[in-house]
């Protein structure tokens, strides 16, 4: 029986963290295991993933994926970065130690010196690896199984005049028909440029020109949904807890708290774990997709919207690596710079890789 993308992580994948190189763990980011048992899909032709930083995205979609193409189904694999020199220090450092760490993953590359540089790496299966960026010459001189982009909203939005970088992924993929696979990851650095835009559905993406976001809105949209440890209603992650302005950006932090929009009770940082994983009362996180609704039990209810495209939003308090009051402190901070000189980069910032939502022009 094939493996899962997220069970041949589990079993083979040792990512980087404060303590040095542990199994990579779906506890940590469970909504990553959606995502990325969806790059085998034979429905879908691409997986495209929105979410703030320490999300745990990277490892998941890239490292994780990467693995499971080397050791459970062999296919060619391109994976670009939004420069070159991003490229090249993936290749020297995250590759690097996935070959370090990975015995699995170590015995199937050719032990030729020819066959493994810093660009390309062929493996005794006959699968080949290229790290490389969007040119138009690297995204149209081959085909492959599997092509990878991270950091979309780095990359320009036509590449030279014959396309999105997504656009011209997919056809590197055409020839394996259903058994290949796009995939794109980005934070959403994008200006909604219309500050009266509503949504006609709360998944949709906001207006930006290029981008991740026009692709994620031609998706099934999917949104990460908690529920309510209280009253047992569904409510989406949001990007920024609620608090209290205090006047003292420390003492306002400590407010931080996510509140059910039934019941309004309150959870605390210390009820994200039972949010994200369930527990006695309630169910563990879930994706739901543009449509449909959970009901007390997690099963979903209605039509999802009909696409080839899984697209997935992640907002910021769900991230596994963020703690609430670190967003809250990041969020004022940014604010004060704004109001006192104007300087909107760190609130951009913030917003973009925090929280995992574009910024307003107003």
């Amino acid at each position: 029986m094939r493996l899962s993308v997220s069970a041949a992580a589990e079993k083979h994948v040792k990512v980087k963290t404060a303590g040095g190189m542990s199994e990579w763990d779906r506890r940590v980011a469970p909504y990553m295991v959606e995502p990325m048992n969806l790059l085998t899909s034979r429905r879908h032709e691409a997986v495209v993933f929105v979410g703030p930083a320490r999300t745990g995205k990277t490892a998941a979609l890239v490292d994780c994926w990467l693995s499971y193409a080397v050791i459970c189904d062999p296919g060619d694999m391109l994976l670009y970065f939004s420069v070159e020199a991003n490229a090249t220090n993936f290749s020297k450092t995250r590759f690097a130690n996935m070959v370090s760490h990975n015995k699995a993953f170590r015995k199937h590359l050719s032990q030729r010196n020819t066959d493994n540089n810093i660009r390309t790496v062929l493996f005794k299966h006959g699968m080949s690896l290229s790290f490389g960026w969007p040119t138009s010459s690297q995204l149209s001189q081959r085909d492959a199984r599997y092509v990878g982009i991270t950091d979309y909203d780095s990359i320009e939005d036509n590449i030279a005049e014959e396309g999105t970088a997504f656009d011209l992924a997919k056809k590197r993929i055409q020839t394996m028909m259903s058994a290949g696979m796009a995939m794109i990851e980005s934070s959403p650095k994008r200006v909604i440029a219309r500050p009266d835009w509503r949504p006609e559905h709360p998944h949709d993406a906001p207006p930006v020109v290029g981008g991740i976001l026009p692709i994620y809105q031609r998706g099934d949209r999917r949104r990460w949904y908690w529920q309510c440890i209280h009253c047992g209603a569904w409510f989406e992650a949001p990007p920024l807890p609620d608090y209290d302005d205090l006047g003292d950006i420390e003492a306002s932090t400590e407010t931080a708290r996510v509140v059910c929009k039934a019941c309004g009770s309150i959870h605390t940082s210390r009820d994200k774990h039972l949010l994200q994983l369930g527990g006695k009362n309630n169910q563990p996180g879930m994706w739901v997709p543009a449509g449909c609704t959970p009901d007390a039990d997690g099963r979903l209810t209605g039509e999802p919207v009909r696409s080839k495209i899984a697209s997935f939003w992640l907002r910021g308090c769900a991230a596994g690596h963020q703690n609430w009051e670190s967003l809250v402190r990041n969020y004022l901070h940014a604010v004060r710079t704004f109001d006192q000189s104007g300087d909107e980069g760190p609130l951009r910032s913030t917003l973009n890789i925090d929280q995992g939502i574009p910024l307003v022009l107003v």
